[in-house]
């Protein structure tokens, strides 16, 4: 019986968490910044969450590209098929790994470090310091850091997507010894950039509004001490990936019947 009521408690408190979120987001989404020094935190916070994670993504795209090229040339040598090893590298890029891996990225990177960054604005009083000085804590904080998550996510998505590429296809040459020209030619012949790229992009921008959400409202909802913002970090990683990969599943069953 003890263990229903706490089903029950559980789901009653993700409900509640969830209509909060709602609206906390549309309260965000709707604090358009209308100041020239509100309108240059956009920017700024653009390079801290994008512009400084493209090391990461570049590297990582790398590497899950050399592995793509690895496994792809030894599945599709079963069936005497690697000539087809660019258009499975590509597919398996654009519509799933590049979108889904880069946000995972994201998330820990930028997500937990916005949830960080207002959590200690929070426990040092500056955003009581800003609201004293009628200074908009949705417009000069909050709002900023959600739309620079929506720009950068698909920006770093197309980076993630051709350095994949550029790393199956040097391991390919290099490394497989496989013709380079009938991997490009694949790529070209059966990989669709609206169908395929543009669909993957698509994705990004419901996962940057997720990443963006989740780690604006845990860090403005922490506790004022260093374990209560530490705490608020790690649910927005733990919270942030689960609901993006639920989100991906969706968005997969929906556009697969478009492809």
């Amino acid at each position: 019986m003890s263990f229903i009521k706490n089903i029950y408690h559980q789901a009653v408190s993700g409900t509640r968490h969830l209509g909060k979120m709602s609206l906390f987001l549309i309260n965000v989404a709707s604090s358009i910044p209308k100041k020239k020094v509100e309108g240059y935190q956009i920017i700024l916070q653009t390079y801290y969450i994008g512009a400084q994670t493209i090391s990461i993504i570049v590297l990582s795209a790398l590497f899950v590209g050399s592995v793509l090229a690895i496994q792809g040339n030894y599945i599709l040598g079963m069936f005497a098929a690697t000539d087809q090893l660019g258009q499975f590298v590509a597919l398996s890029v654009f519509r799933e790994l590049g979108p889904v891996i880069t946000a995972l990225l994201f998330i820990g990177r930028s997500g937990s470090t916005i949830t960080s960054e207002v959590g200690i604005m929070k426990l040092t009083d500056q955003i009581n310091a800003l609201k004293s000085m009628n200074i908009s804590i949705s417009k000069y904080i909050l709002f900023p850091r959600f739309i620079s998550a929506i720009i950068s996510l698909p920006l770093l998505t197309m980076l993630f997507n051709a350095f994949s590429i550029v790393g199956a296809y040097i391991i390919s040459h290099y490394s497989l010894r496989l013709d380079t020209g009938l991997f490009l030619i694949s790529i070209h012949r059966y990989v669709s950039f609206w169908d395929d790229a543009m669909a993957g992009l698509f994705k990004t921008l419901f996962f940057g509004t997720i990443a963006a959400t989740i780690a604006l409202y845990y860090g403005i909802n922490s506790s004022n001490s260093s374990p209560g913002v530490a705490e608020a970090s790690t649910k927005t990683v733990v919270y942030s990936s689960i609901v993006v990969l639920l989100c991906d599943y969706i968005l997969t069953s929906m556009l697969m019947r478009l492809w």
